[in-house]
């Protein structure tokens, strides 16, 4: 099921484009319409954001800067799509804080509209086929991890813990073995543990911070090598 967020604070938008989706989408759709952050906020609680595939987002709602918001969800969302709305064209920017697929001024034309649809839409189906797919083998069994959803491994006595983003893989193997088939945004940064570098929100002298919040520890052996790494990742993704 695609599922699509509308949050503008003039119902009369937010029901013009929903009405502007349904007139271009046939399949099977989950639409969710807000007027107000309260809304947002109790939504994000329930953990219904966290699988929204397109977004559309007015820039300047009331008090709201829906920059920030979009900002924020993309951080527990990275494949989230997000189409901004606004009136003032220099907001266009500003917008570039995010990771936007389309940018509609208001007056919104519904030719316009429909060529941001087709773009988040054609994304969203680039981003399924990219998909990377590692297979692993031990002691004897083979099984599939979609890698860009790993956020980190942890090691516990010989018990290897994958945490992905809405699910936990549990295997007994030595970290040593996961990691020589792992690609190399995958960092070891401690004894027990290695990192996804694109789930990496912060990176410190003690640990890194995850876009989640999550803390993983760096031990002073692994610190030099873990910050190398991680700039040079940093390097060749900007």
């Amino acid at each position: 099921m695609l599922k699509i967020a509308i949050f503008d604070d003039e119902e009369i938008i937010v029901n013009y484009v929903e009405n502007l989706i349904r007139e271009n989408i046939q399949e099977n759709i989950k639409i969710y319409k807000y007027t107000k952050m309260e809304e947002i906020k109790r939504d994000v609680k329930k953990g219904i954001l966290t699988d929204i595939d397109i977004m559309y987002i007015d820039i300047k709602i009331n008090r709201t800067n829906g920059i920030i918001v979009a900002e924020k969800l993309q951080r527990e969302n990275p494949k989230l799509k997000v189409i901004f709305m606004t009136a003032f064209s220099q907001y266009s920017e500003e917008i570039f804080r995010t990771k936007p697929t389309y940018l509609l001024l208001k007056p919104i034309k519904k030719e316009n509209f429909e060529k941001s649809l087709h773009k988040a839409l054609q994304d969203r189906i680039n981003d399924r086929a990219n998909k990377k797919i590692q297979s692993f083998s031990v002691k004897g069994k083979i099984f599939n991890i979609q890698i860009d959803q790993v956020k980190y491994i942890e090691s516990i006595k010989r018990v290897i813990f994958i945490y992905e983003q809405n699910f936990n893989r549990k295997l007994y193997a030595k970290l040593n073995e996961i990691q020589k088939n792992l690609p190399k945004e995958f960092v070891r940064c401690h004894q027990s543990y290695i990192v996804n570098l694109e789930k990496v929100k912060e990176l410190n002298t003690k640990e890194f911070i995850l876009n989640t919040g999550e803390k993983i520890p760096i031990s002073q052996t692994r610190y030099k090598h873990t910050k190398e790494s991680f700039i040079k990742y940093l390097g060749e993704t900007l």
